[in-house]
């Protein structure tokens, strides 16, 4: 079983730091209310607006982030469902009220959401956007696929709120990273010399 990979916060701000760094045009591109600004474009038949809102403002450092900020928080914040929705399932798997084989395929589900969400936050780090949709959508059909086991199974599913806020926090992380990727069409991706590919911002 794949190891959980979790970020801390001050983890998540070395990346801010690293970002600007390399970027220091990113300095100005902090806008006020962003968070407001950019739950209201992410709301679809997913995403709650309330939801986006409250996730991406419980973090403080997010009343300080640019655009690129609030797509890490997001996927740090999945990543963080994956930690305590894999300690509330190995707590389950115990229990005889719940289907045992729904809860092991879970707990295989967010193990590898987990490891998909630490590699996405290193590839949104390199620029590698489509990259990022495209394992950031396998999260949100893993998320999914843990609560269909149980409607399969005709058992009432355990984990219906974790499943679903894995869901919309990846698909804010996604809405985030269209929304750069669609203001960066234009920039070149360098080819670095250990085979990475690297997208200008």
């Amino acid at each position: 079983m794949r190891q959980c990979f979790f970020l801390s916060s001050s983890s998540l701000l070395l990346f801010f730091f690293l970002i600007l760094q390399q970027n220091p045009s990113l300095i100005n591109a902090v806008e006020p209310n962003l968070v407001d600004k950019t739950c209201k474009k992410c709301i679809n038949s997913t995403v709650s607006y309330n939801f986006c809102l409250t996730s991406l403002q419980a973090v403080p450092i997010s009343n300080y982030s640019n655009l690129p900020g609030l797509a890490l928080i997001a996927m740090e914040l999945g990543i963080k469902n994956c930690t305590t929705t894999i300690s509330t399932i190995k707590k389950l798997i115990g229990s005889k009220y719940f289907d045992r084989q729904s809860l092991e395929d879970c707990l295989e589900l967010y193990s590898d959401a987990s490891v998909v969400l630490g590699d996405s936050i290193r590839a949104f780090l390199s620029g590698l956007y489509e990259s990022v949709i495209r394992w950031l959508s396998g999260t949100m059909v893993a998320a999914t696929a843990c609560e269909d086991q149980f409607l399969v199974a005709g058992n009432p599913s355990p984990l219906t709120k974790e499943n679903y806020s894995l869901i919309q926090l990846t698909d804010i992380a996604i809405c985030i990273t269209k929304l750069i990727s669609q203001g960066l069409v234009s920039k070149p991706v360098t080819t670095l010399s250990d085979g990475r590919q690297v997208r200008e911002i």
